[in-house]
């Protein structure tokens, strides 16, 4: 892995924490995925007419769209049904094993290889994960939540499933004999794709009195920077991880190197939210970048 991947993973991680604070304490999460969505096309869009890409993609590509937009769309709503069934400290360190599932499509589906110094360095990176959530106030047995387990470990699978079909889509357009793809052409339709889902799900499952366009509206009416902001660095952070997976990164090490994000969060939560728990999560936090330090010698 290049200094080049480095910086611009580093660079994307960096923006979640920006984003995070953005949305906290926003009511309706799946109408705000939903908003974000949407704002995703848009900016998909502005950045093709930009750069010049094309804003229709070969049809060759539909395997790639699809699987990226199912992933994603599995990480996002099984990410938000975990976390209103189960407790933040059961789920947040299994939905973050998402390398663990990567690495094991790899190597079992893909015949990936993978060095032992990369494996080492991203099981110090899950181990920080999971101390961080150690001693929390909320304790839950898994085995008496299997609604929850699973759902959690279906949002870990999404999150693997988007982050290797994101890679395999920028690193092999070459085999597919057409054009090259740039990441916003291949955005729009992702996201497209994305936001259809969303929208259904959200038909189905609005238990609201008022109807879903007054919701939406009300949304924006209420926080219309804050939504921006988050969608532009949403749009930002994966832009630039599919410009790394363009590069060659290699996409255990790159889904691991994003977990930076988790320390950066951790002091900025201290910093703007007053949360407890500084010392202990920012002592676990060190086992994360040590993790990463790994991976980075590793090369």
């Amino acid at each position: 892995m290049t200094v080049e991947i480095l910086i611009i993973v580093f660079l994307s991680a960096s923006l979640h924490p920006f984003r995070d604070l953005l949305l906290k304490g926003l009511y309706s999460p799946d109408l705000c995925y939903f908003s974000i969505s949407l704002m995703w096309v848009v900016f998909a869009i502005q950045h093709a007419l930009v750069v010049g890409a094309p804003l229709t993609i070969s049809l060759d590509y539909l395997p790639f769209i699809f699987g990226s937009a199912i992933g994603l769309f599995i990480y996002y709503y099984g990410t938000l049904l975990a976390l209103k069934k189960g407790d933040l400290s059961v789920c947040y360190p299994i939905i973050r094993s998402s390398p663990v599932f990567i690495v094991f499509v790899g190597w079992a589906v893909l015949d990936h290889s993978y060095s032992w110094i990369l494996l080492l360095g991203i099981a110090v990176v899950l181990t920080g994960v999971f101390l961080i959530q150690r001693g929390s106030a909320a304790q839950v047995k898994l085995v008496t939540q299997p609604v929850v387990l699973a759902l959690a470990l279906a949002a870990m699978a999404g999150a693997g499933i988007y982050s290797l079909v994101d890679s395999i889509a920028m690193q092999r357009t070459a085999s597919l004999g057409t054009q090259p793809l740039h990441a916003s052409t291949f955005l729009i339709w992702v996201y497209v794709a994305l936001s259809v889902f969303f929208w259904l799900a959200l038909l189905m499952t609005n238990r609201s009195l008022f109807p879903l366009s007054k919701q939406f509206g009300g949304l924006w009416k209420r926080h219309p920077w804050r939504l921006l902001g988050a969608s532009a660095m949403s749009y930002a952070s994966y832009v630039l991880i599919l410009t790394a997976y363009e590069k060659g990164g290699n996409v255990a090490a790159v889904t691991s190197l994003r977990l930076w994000s988790i320390p950066l969060t951790i002091i900025m939560s201290s910093l703007f939210l007053k949360e407890d728990g500084f010392g202990r999560r920012l002592a676990a936090s060190g086992v994360i970048v040590a993790g990463i330090m790994v991976i980075v010698w590793g090369g």
